[in-house]
């Protein structure tokens, strides 16, 4: 076992419920899921933008459960067709910036 599985397991048997924490990936988090009626608690990887000191930007970020998750992503991720509509998006809802949200308060 690497050390890396070993930090993974150790994190599973003492983490708090729904706790994430940092990898040395920026956007990379784990979180441990808790225990349900079905099965016993779980990680998960959790893709979410970092600030500046790698702290995740959004209250919820994308969860991937498993690799065969991680392959559907990375296909819908790399699907021309979503550029289209993110431009189309962002013509009728522009993006603000930080500082925007900062002057209009």
């Amino acid at each position: 076992m690497n050390d890396m599985e070993e930090d993974l397991r150790d994190f599973l048997a003492t983490g708090k419920n729904w706790e994430t924490i940092k990898t040395t990936t920026p956007g990379v988090f784990i979180v441990r899921a808790p225990e349900t009626k079905s099965g016993p608690a779980t990680l998960a990887i959790e893709i979410n933008p970092p600030d500046s000191s790698g702290n995740p930007t959004k209250r919820r970020g994308l969860k991937i459960w498993n690799k065969a998750e991680l392959e559907i992503f990375r296909n819908i991720l790399s699907m021309e067709k979503l550029d289209e509509i993110i431009v189309a998006v962002e013509r009728i809802c522009p993006p603000s910036s930080t500082e925007e949200r900062i002057l209009d308060i």
